[in-house]
């Protein structure tokens, strides 16, 4: 899943609080284990929060504990997916489309020249 920094932004008050580190975003609404309790959490819900993550010197434990809360990843801007959430481009289509297009026409040329003689 992507989220831009403003999906994460309307995250920021208790019992839904989401951050960014590092490119990812974590839902920390449920972490209740935090050593410094909620307040760091809430004073940096809605926000890419990872200079003030690496500031505090978090350990390899409290590094690992992120895979538990992370829901995707921070994108500057969303990609367009069509429905079955497959990212299509439109030049991509035209693309195959005048390739296809030269192909048939191509085989219909020589097809042609080859009937003639």
């Amino acid at each position: 899943q992507q989220y831009t920094l403003e999906d994460v932004s309307k995250h920021s008050k208790e019992g839904d609080i989401w951050i960014a580190i590092h490119g990812k975003v974590y839902d920390v609404s449920k972490f209740d284990k935090h050593p410094g309790t909620i307040t760091p959490l809430l004073k940096n819900a809605g926000t890419d929060a990872t200079e003030k993550f690496e500031a505090v010197g978090h350990s390899e434990k409290a590094r690992g504990l992120l895979k538990d809360f992370e829901i995707g990843d921070l994108v500057e801007k969303k990609q367009a997916c069509c429905p079955m959430n497959v990212c299509v481009y439109w030049k991509q289509w035209l693309l195959a489309a005048v390739l296809v297009g030269v192909a048939v026409g191509g085989y219909v040329y020589f097809t042609k020249q080859e009937e003639t003689q």
